[in-house]
């Protein structure tokens, strides 16, 4: 899961347990956010001990937890580990789940300076421009467009003919982050 500028996460679980024929009921919930994978609550590098609502009732067919919010906002880039622990009773026992990375990156992409060949001429031309560019971050999609026009997903080179306007690229990355790159000349290719 990628986590971007909004910093925030949402996040659902079951929690199950059948070996306790209906008697096991949840007593505590906690998620944590570590960066190391193999957190052990309470020794490790906890960054983010938290509570959440205990739903009652036994555990046999499973407890759902639906949009349980993590908050990342003190937290710098970089890739963390999200566990989710429950406590039931009786007996009062602890179970943690196998680490759920999360990579966060409240960083915008980078795109590559915008390049034309042949270089644009002042006035109209008739000759086709290809355009190239690229994001230096991976994953990243481009998208272009010309004028107030919609943007359309950018493959480099991108050869435009039958065009009027400046192009403006907009590079998104897999946190959701997003830049944009206007060209200072304006196309003018018939």
């Amino acid at each position: 899961a990628y986590a971007n500028q909004d910093n925030n996460i949402t996040f659902d679980f079951i929690a199950t347990n059948p070996d306790f024929n209906g008697l096991a009921q949840l007593d505590t919930n906690k998620y944590y956010v570590s960066t190391d994978p193999t957190l052990e609550p309470g020794s490790d590098t906890e960054i983010i001990p938290t509570q959440f609502p205990t739903p009652s009732g036994e555990l046999t067919t499973g407890k759902t937890f639906t949009g349980v919010k993590l908050d990342l906002s003190s937290q710098s880039d970089g890739t963390y580990y999200l566990f989710v622990e429950i406590t039931i009773t009786p007996p009062l026992a602890s179970e943690s789940s196998p680490p759920h990375q999360i990579i966060l990156d409240k960083t915008n992409p980078v795109i590559a300076s915008l390049e034309f060949s042949p270089i644009p001429v002042s006035g109209w031309s008739k000759i086709p421009i290809d355009v190239t560019s690229s994001c230096h971050e991976t994953p990243c999609s481009i998208e272009y467009q010309i004028g107030s026009g919609t943007f359309t997903s950018f493959t480099s080179p991108l050869t435009l003919s039958n065009v009027n306007g400046t192009i403006t690229l907009k590079a998104t990355d897999g946190a959701g982050n997003t830049s944009t790159l206007t060209s200072t000349e304006t196309l003018q290719i018939d």
